[in-house]
Order: structure tokens, then C-alpha cells, then sequence
């Protein structure tokens, strides 16, 4: 769990380097093996994306493919695998959370769920004025506001996700507690 890592990590710096340490060797070797595998098996071309060379970019530094696409216009860069998508909003909790923690260690657990709540309402805000009946009613500003935000929200998407990584912080916090039984 985050949390317990967090608590037995010293300093943000160290909490970023162990994660680096235990997401990066596992990345590089399955992202090689599905490559190499790909680029010899598929005859069919049934899995392009899987042996296209700029879709390592997103596996060896845990950045949305979305972002490399706007860093490299006209190119398209996906993810290797179609489960990779997980490890790129894993790496923004763990961003998050780890900020969170060092910042303020006593008021991790009320901050992160204030934290998971903002993202979460932000997250569902341009999908419901993208709705037909309702985004062309809109003044012209706010639309092109929303449109930027969906943008946003499609490269960043940890909104729609955190609440998953906010209940294990509060599981961790309701176990512990428990741990240490009443307090006196």
C-alpha cells in the first residue's frame, strides 16, 4: 500500500527513487519482450502499436502517450500494451500522494480525500458539458474553456481513478488505527 511505503519512506526523494526502482526494471524488460515478440509474430499486422519504435517513449518514462504526441506533432505514440494506460495514472497518485504526504504528514489522510474529491468532480465537469443538448447553449469562452479542460482531463487522467488509490490510504489508515487500538 502507498500509505505504508509512504510512512517508512524518509524524504519525497526517496519515495520517487524506490518507486523508479520498482516500476522502470519491470517496465523495460515486458516492453522489450512485447516488442521483440510482436515484431516477430505479428504477420498480420494485428498489433501495430505494439512494435511501432516511438511507442517506448511511454513506457520508459511513465508519461502519458498523449503528451508525446503533442511533444512530437503528427506522430502518433500509444502505449505498447493497452494495459500500460494503468501505470501512467499509478505514477500521478504516486506524484501526488507523495507530495501530499511530505508536505504535510499529521493531515495525509484529510488531505488526500479532499484532494481525491476536487480531482474527481473536475474529472466529471467536461464530460457533462460535452453532451450535446448542453455544450452548444454555452457562450463561446466557456466553451472553448471546457474544450481545453477535456484536453486536459484526457492527458491527466487520474481524476476519474483517484478515489481507487484514495480507499486503499483510508484502508491502511482504518487498519492501522486498528492496530494501535484505542487511544487513551
Amino acid at each position: 500500500m502507498i500509505s505504508y511505503t509512504l510512512e517508512n519512506t524518509e524524504t519525497l526523494s526517496a519515495f520517487f527513487k524506490n518507486r523508479l526502482i520498482r516500476l522502470l526494471p519491470p517496465m523495460i524488460f515486458w516492453s522489450v519482450i512485447i516488442y521483440l515478440t510482436c515484431m516477430l509474430l505479428d504477420n498480420t499486422n494485428l498489433l501495430p502499436q505494439s512494435y511501432a519504435f516511438p511507442n517506448f517513449l511511454p513506457s520508459l518514462t511513465f508519461i502519458s502517450p498523449g503528451i508525446w504526441s503533442i511533444i512530437f506533432p503528427g506522430a502518433y505514440v500509444d502505449c505498447l500494451n493497452p494495459s500500460f494506460w494503468a501505470l501512467w495514472v499509478e505514477v500521478q497518485f504516486y506524484l501526488i500522494a507523495g507530495l501530499i504526504f511530505f508536505m504535510n504528514k499529521e493531515n495525509f489522510l484529510r488531505n488526500i480525500l479532499f484532494t481525491s474529491l476536487i480531482l474527481s468532480v473536475l474529472s466529471y465537469i467536461p464530460a457533462h458539458f460535452s453532451q450535446p443538448q448542453t455544450f452548444h447553449h454555452l457562450p463561446p469562452q466557456m466553451a472553448s474553456a471546457i474544450s481545453c479542460w477535456q484536453q486536459i482531463n484526457l492527458l491527466f487522467s487520474l481524476g476519474s481513478s483517484i478515489s481507487y488509490f484514495t480507499l486503499g490510504v483510508v484502508f491502511h489508515h482504518l487498519y492501522s488505527a486498528s492496530r494501535s487500538g484505542p487511544s487513551p
